[in-house]
C-alpha cells in the first residue's frame, strides 16, 4: 500500500508539476519533490537487509516499485544521478531490471 498510496501518487504529481503544469507552479513542484524525496528515503531505508520490498521473495510490490524506479529520472527532473541518495533503490532496480521476469 505504501507504493500505491505514497510513491505512486507523489511521483505522478511531481512529474505533472515539473513537466505539464503551467509556469509558476513552484510551490507545487517544491511540495511534491520534497514528498517524493521523503517517500523514496523511507523505501530505501526499508530495503536495508532485504533482497526485495517484502523480504526474500519477488512480489507485486517489487513490480509496482520497478515502474517508478524505471522513471526516476523524470520524477527527479534535472538530477544527474537520481539514485545517488538511494543506494538500496538502485540495487533493487538493477536486480529487477536484469531478471528474466523483467516487467514491461
Amino acid at each position: 500500500m505504501f507504493i500505491a498510496s505514497g510513491i505512486g501518487p507523489f511521483s505522478g504529481q511531481a512529474v505533472h508539476f515539473q513537466y505539464a503544469a503551467p509556469e509558476g507552479s513552484d510551490y507545487a513542484i517544491n511540495r511534491y519533490r520534497r514528498e517524493i524525496e521523503r517517500h523514496y528515503q523511507v523505501l530505501d531505508t526499508h530495503l536495508v537487509g532485504r533482497e526485495y520490498v517484502v523480504g526474500d521473495s519477488f512480489t507485486i510490490a517489487d513490480i509496482s516499485s520497478w515502474g517508478w524506479l524505471d522513471r526516476i529520472s523524470r520524477v527527479f527532473k534535472d538530477i544527474e544521478n537520481p539514485f545517488e541518495n538511494y543506494p538500496n533503490l538502485q540495487r533493487l532496480f538493477n536486480k529487477l531490471d536484469q531478471q528474466s521476469y523483467r516487467p514491461v
